[in-house]
């Protein structure tokens, strides 16, 4: 396994990642519920007036982002406050600094401060050397 080197940034982007691949995910399927609505039958002169949209394909992620993704789901325990957790995730969404500060209360800065400090503490906790072991 080679070594990595942690910093503020490198830890924001697998973040960001972490947040793709799970938006890339299969969602919950509810067993058990039915639709009983009957099912919409259009007729070909229908179907020709429809308005056409584009069919746009999600694509499913790799699994080595997959697994990523659940090393970086790990690291976000090693923050202690919840608040500073949320700051995380909201900003890993690219929500704007503007409307975290809004979601949160905080002030803009103030913000940006907490989650520097949570990214910190991560990136700290990463470059700790895992002891024990053979090393070749």
């Amino acid at each position: 396994m080679h070594r990595h080197s942690w910093d503020n940034k490198t830890v924001a982007r697998r973040f960001e990642e972490c947040v793709s691949v799970l938006s890339k995910l299969p969602g919950n399927i509810s067993l058990g519920h039915r639709n009983y609505w009957p099912e919409i039958k259009y007729t070909p002169r229908e179907i020709a007036r429809m308005e056409k949209t584009k069919q746009y394909t999600i694509l499913q992620p790799l699994p080595d982002a997959i697994d990523r993704a659940e090393e970086t789901l790990a690291w976000i325990t090693l923050v202690d406050q919840p608040e500073r957790r949320k700051l995380i995730w909201l900003r890993a969404q690219r929500m704007s600094w503007r409307a975290i500060a809004r979601e949160v209360g905080y002030p803009k800065t103030t913000a940006q401060r907490y989650w520097n400090e949570a990214l910190s503490t991560i990136s700290d906790n990463l470059e700790v050397p895992v002891s024990g072991g053979n090393s070749r």
